[in-house]
């Protein structure tokens, strides 16, 4: 079966591969935009870079009903 994107991502931030998990995700949610876990490891990944603007984009898809 396919592998969950979130799972794989953990991976790549396991390593410190923060970019590569980022695209993972983006690419995740390009096929499947209700994955609301996506869009939590997201922003997961943006907090702890400290990337507000990209924290508050993912927060207003969230908001504005755009995963769905």
């Amino acid at each position: 079966g396919d592998v969950d994107p979130v799972a794989e991502a953990d991976v790549y931030l396991a390593y410190g591969r923060d970019l590569q998990a980022e695209e993972i995700l983006k690419e995740a949610l390009r096929h499947n935009p209700e994955r609301l876990s996506v869009y939590v490891k997201l922003a997961e990944i943006y907090a702890k870079r400290q990337d507000r603007k990209a924290l508050e984009a993912t927060a207003q898809d969230l908001q504005h009903g755009n995963h769905l």
